[in-house]
């Protein structure tokens, strides 16, 4: 089981299914489409090695990646990224709130979360490190 099934067993599992939305096909192409062409430099094996624009780094997780958000984010767009060489990533429309307890069910693995309208993104790298981009890194 790949980890994206593994996260929409986990959503049904917790009654979390109007929470984390998977994105259709036609949807989920295009949005990785924009959100590459925003925030990453090239094809490197993961977008947090080359992001472009203003960035900085500091330790953290989940918990910690919440209070970097601003104030007043509901949801976000949640990439978990498999570290399997893949450039095909799931993409979830999430509610902010309910991620931490969706992620105390999974192994650890690096994600993304990207404001709806792309104008920030936060990555977890397996450093426990929250990296901020975009109107984030300002």
């Amino acid at each position: 089981m790949g980890l994206k099934e593994e996260i929409q067993e986990q959503v049904v599992l917790l009654g979390l299914s109007s929470d984390v939305v998977s994105c259709a096909e036609h949807d989920r192409s295009e949005l990785l489409a924009k959100i590459r062409a925003q925030y990453v430099e090239g094809a490197p094996c993961v977008w947090w090695l080359s992001l472009k624009g203003p960035q900085r780094t500091e330790p953290g997780n989940i918990n910690d990646a919440r209070r970097r958000l601003p104030e007043g984010t509901e949801w976000a767009w949640f990439i978990p990224d498999p570290d399997d060489g893949t450039e095909d990533l799931p993409i979830f429309r999430a509610t902010v709130e309910v991620l931490p307890r969706l992620f105390n069910e999974l192994g650890f693995f690096e994600y993304y979360l990207i404001a709806p309208e792309l104008d920030w993104l936060l990555c977890e790298t397996d450093h426990n490190q929250l990296v901020l981009a975009g109107a984030l890194a300002e």
